[in-house]
């Protein structure tokens, strides 16, 4: 965008003083100091002049030879001559579609491209990160079933840990003995959840018989409690 300015302005100052020039008697030496200065214009000053562009927000001054950070690589681009945030990153070539304002009182996005993309923005260097809502929901996702496989790690490792205890018992004992002990735990746990099953069953219906809905739902859970107890 900025060499297409640089050419309009050359042209713009070319074209009309060779139209000037050429009704005076050295058109031709003039011509040609006019051309070598806006030579020297076009690739040594205006070829590197800093662009400003005003936030959408705080609509304060934004450089565009700011240090920025990338938003696709997070690596830092300091030649911002060559390569400012509104042009591609030195380093992996993505062309950011937005800038974070560095305004302390702001710091909101500055849309360089008509699409308003929110990702991957480019942000002055040394910015702090501040994670938005969307970030936050994400994280507090992760946790989430973080903590989910920890309870389940453990509730296996307790399990583990019984049957470990089960075992080294049974070997101590006679080989009789042994047979019993596991026969009678796992009739215990077979017939036990049964047994009160039954119990609670008559409880319940007891305990909510004038209250039909809950009733309903206390009889569901048990049920459900039930088959998930039951050895398969």
């Amino acid at each position: 965008m900025r060499t297409f300015n640089n050419c309009l302005f050359v042209l713009g100052i070319f074209v009309p003083g060779c139209i000037l020039f050429s009704r005076l008697p050295a058109h031709d030496v003039l011509e040609l100091l006019l051309g070598a200065g806006l030579f020297f214009l076009f690739f040594f000053v205006w070829q590197d002049r800093t662009i400003w562009l005003f936030c959408d927000s705080c609509h304060k001054p934004i450089a565009t030879n700011t240090p920025w950070q990338c938003g696709f690589c997070h690596k830092e681009n300091t030649q911002t001559t060559r390569f400012p945030f509104v042009g591609e990153c030195e380093h992996c070539h993505a062309e950011p579609k937005a800038y974070k304002c560095h305004y302390d009182d702001c710091g909101q996005l500055a849309f360089l491209t008509a699409d308003k993309m929110k990702e991957h923005f480019a942000m002055c260097v040394g910015s702090p990160v501040k994670q938005d809502s969307v970030s936050d929901e994400e994280q507090q996702r992760k946790e989430k079933l973080a903590k989910a496989h920890a309870l389940e790690m453990a509730n296996l490792d307790e399990k583990l840990e019984a049957f470990r205890e089960r075992k080294e018992a049974l070997k101590k004992l006679p080989p009789t003995e042994a047979i019993r002990a596991d026969y009678e735990k796992g009739h215990a746990m077979f017939l036990g959840v049964d047994e009160f099953y039954d119990e609670r069953l008559k409880q319940i219906k007891e305990e909510f018989k004038d209250n039909p809905d809950r009733l309903e739902r206390e009889l569901s859970y048990l049920n459900k409690w039930r088959l998930k107890r039951t050895p398969q």
